[in-house]
């Protein structure tokens, strides 16, 4: 399968093209679980570089991280004609992008992903940004990576959980835009259907497809959201409590929430919600959500970037591959996939 020439799948890191590349320096931004389980199997193929390592973890990306960022770009002479490389999942992709954009008002920047969900969805389609004020995302901006290099090997170094995250994305590609593919994840084994090089580059296309026909997300790219107008606020909410729970995991219970919604404005049939729910709700049966925690969930919701005064507008699906956007949604319903997600665990 073609991906644009921009993404690229590597088998080994001697293919890396460093010596194609032109700049002046080259700075290599990681976490400390990258530093320790990546790096390692990079550096010996890396060209000269300085490096700057922060802490792992969505509670990290914050504009205090940035800060520190920015302070040993500095440091090291950074000018307009440097490159930044980030090593990590979809937290150092997001992060490390705003960063590139926002340094001298932008540098080059190369994702190298090394999650699963890195590399079939953030490191695709030049959206950075950091959480602020408690929510997720509010800050960042545009700016497209000058490459997209892709290891699989990388994800022999995860543990099951962060790797399995990353299937949750595959499965949203497939329910808004691709049945066959769905039709595939669900009857392959987890562990093979996220190390599966054809299934990694199907979504990867998926994304890139959407992503080009609307960049800055006016219309089409908004399907990409699924599941995570929900998904968003559960991170955040758990977040604030220091409760673990991967991006993943939020983003399969946005699924669930989202298409009962699409049900209940009879857009899906209550067959098609079935065999949705059925086959992400085996992997995610420790999340609970308590009565209490609907109220607090929906004012998290309130400052989802898709709401418009006090409605908000979800993507939805109304078939499996069939997405749709700007569907007006209000609190009652939002409650109400809430509490059908909480019947469903309880």
């Amino acid at each position: 399968m073609i991906l644009p020439p921009d993404i690229c799948l590597f088998s080994s890191f001697k293919n890396f093209p460093f010596r194609g590349l032109s700049y002046t320096k080259l700075l290599l931004l990681m976490d400390n679980n990258t530093q320790n389980y990546c790096y390692p199997l990079l550096q010996p193929y890396l060209p000269i570089h300085q490096k700057v390592v922060v802490p792992a973890g969505e509670s990290h990306k914050t504009i205090d991280t940035c800060m520190y960022i920015w302070q040993k770009m500095m440091a090291y002479g950074l000018d307009r004609l440097s490159l930044l490389i980030n090593l990590g999942g979809g937290v150092l992709c997001d992060m490390g992008g705003f960063c590139a954009s926002s340094y001298l008002r932008g540098i080059a920047y190369i994702h190298m992903p090394t999650t699963l969900i890195a590399q079939v969805d953030a490191s695709i389609g030049g959206k950075t940004g950091i959480n602020f004020g408690g929510y997720k995302n509010q800050i960042g901006a545009f700016y497209t990576a000058q490459k997209v290099w892709i290891a699989p090997i990388f994800l022999k170094t995860l543990p099951h959980n962060i790797l399995y995250s990353g299937f949750f994305e595959m499965i949203k590609h497939a329910l808004i835009a691709d049945e066959k593919y769905f039709n595939q994840l669900i009857h392959t084994p987890l562990q093979e259907a996220c190390l599966s090089i054809a299934y990694i580059t199907r979504s990867i296309q998926i994304k890139h497809v959407i992503v080009c026909k609307d960049f800055r997300e006016s219309h089409e790219r908004k399907m990409l959201n699924f599941g995570h107008t929900v998904g968003h606020a559960l991170e955040s909410y758990f977040l604030a409590k220091k409760k673990k729970i991967t991006h993943g995991e939020a983003i399969a219970v946005g699924m669930i929430c989202e298409a009962y919604i699409a049900y209940r404005k009879e857009i899906l049939t209550y067959e098609v919600l079935h065999v949705v729910v059925k086959n992400i709700y085996i992997y995610i049966f420790h999340i609970k959500i308590s009565l209490e925690e609907i109220d607090v969930l929906i004012q998290y919701m309130q400052q989802d970037k898709k709401r418009k005064k006090k409605v908000i507008y979800f993507p939805l699906i109304r078939g499996i591959g069939k997405g749709v956007i700007h569907r007006a949604v209000n609190q009652t319903l939002i409650a109400s996939s809430l509490m059908y997600y909480r019947n469903i665990v309880s």
